[in-house]
């Protein structure tokens, strides 16, 4: 899982705003086209926004949010408030949150988005090598983890306490 990480960051870094609005175009597209009639996006930096608000398909954008070091933590969740606040819920378009998962986002984070009242999605689950993560702080996420510089085993929650924090929000997926 941790090879794969790395090929996502790569290919996210490695792609312009106007071909990050293009993919999304075409994957609207491609749900519409195939009979998709509600869609939930978890969105890097709520990018789809503009676009699924101004389509016909019900959706929820879900802002994904990340950071265990504290001072990533409080940028990321500084973006998603801004955005949050500088867009209104459509009837056919809400905003949500999304705490990207349990491995890249620590519980101050996981707290602030539950408690924001909105629909909320992570990641969860994805490999026993992230519960190992997460009750022992051991096994191939600590490496990868201070690879991209993000390692902060302080921020770390328990996978209990994590998912505590995201059933006070509804809904949580």
């Amino acid at each position: 899982l941790t090879d794969w990480l790395m090929e996502v960051i790569r290919h996210r870094q490695s792609r312009s705003q106007e071909q990050i609005r293009h993919n999304i175009r075409a994957g609207l597209d491609e749900c519409i086209r195939t009979g998709t009639t509600a869609l939930g996006d978890i969105s890097g930096g709520g990018a789809s926004w503009e676009i699924l608000a101004d389509s016909s398909i019900r959706s929820v954008v879900f802002h994904e949010i990340i950071g265990l070091k504290p001072e990533r933590a409080r940028a990321s969740w500084e973006t998603f408030q801004h955005w949050a606040d500088t867009r209104e819920d459509r009837p056919h378009c809400r905003k949500g949150v999304s705490p990207h998962a349990p491995y890249s986002t620590g519980r101050w984070l996981y707290a602030r988005a539950a408690e924001w009242n909105l629909p909320l999605a992570t990641h969860w689950a994805e490999s026993r090598e992230e519960e190992d993560l997460l009750r022992h702080q051991r096994g191939c996420f600590v490496p990868f983890l201070q690879q991209v510089g993000a390692w902060e085993p302080e921020q770390l929650g328990s996978p209990e306490e994590l998912l505590g924090l995201c059933q006070r929000a509804s809904p949580c997926l």
